[in-house]
């Protein structure tokens, strides 16, 4: 009979473990050793901050997209209100932008993104969803993050938001991890 009882719960916790699984997956890639957040603060003091996005992961709905993703990025940020912006004229410290490419290339640097190189994207890969995000000053990378999660069906997306979520958060990471 332990041994009816020990299957069922090493089968029970088995199950939770693949339940786990299917949350977004992040990677800091880069992270400067100090002064992220304290960039952050100061670029969103006055205003939001700049989000560049590359990439057109969904039909149509651009602007839809720019929302969402914003909307999710400024929900991340438990410390202190801070508000992102897809106009670069509404931003009040332009040097300082956020890119996010979707889908990009497993060999493209976050220092090409805060150059401005030119983008294209990756084919979809089946059943996942891609992306990366890099916060720059000027044209210097401070941090390159990277996420994925499983297929996503469009910007209203709760599995998008999460996964933006969790991306923003290691991005301005107060701790450098």
């Amino acid at each position: 009979m332990a041994d009816g009882i020990g299957r069922r719960i090493l089968g029970l916790l088995g199950a939770l473990g693949l339940a786990g699984c299917d949350g977004p997956v992040v990677q800091t890639l880069f992270m400067r050793s100090v002064g992220n957040w304290n960039e952050l603060v100061y670029a969103t003091t006055d205003g939001p901050l700049y989000v560049e996005i590359l990439g057109e992961p969904f039909q149509g709905g651009r602007d839809e997209l720019a929302e969402a993703v914003t909307r999710a990025m400024g929900q991340a940020i438990a410390e202190r209100k801070t508000a992102f912006t897809t106009d670069a004229k509404a931003a009040p410290h332009p040097n300082y932008r956020v890119v996010v490419a979707f889908q990009p290339p497993k060999t493209l640097s976050g220092r090409e993104l805060c150059a401005g190189e030119p983008y294209r994207p990756a084919p979809p890969e089946a059943d996942k969803f891609v992306l990366a995000m890099v916060f720059c000053a000027r044209e210097q990378m401070l941090s390159e993050v990277r996420g994925w999660t499983r297929k996503v069906d469009g910007p209203q997306a709760p599995r998008l938001a999460e996964l933006i979520g969790q991306v923003t958060r290691a991005l301005f990471s107060r701790d450098g991890r």
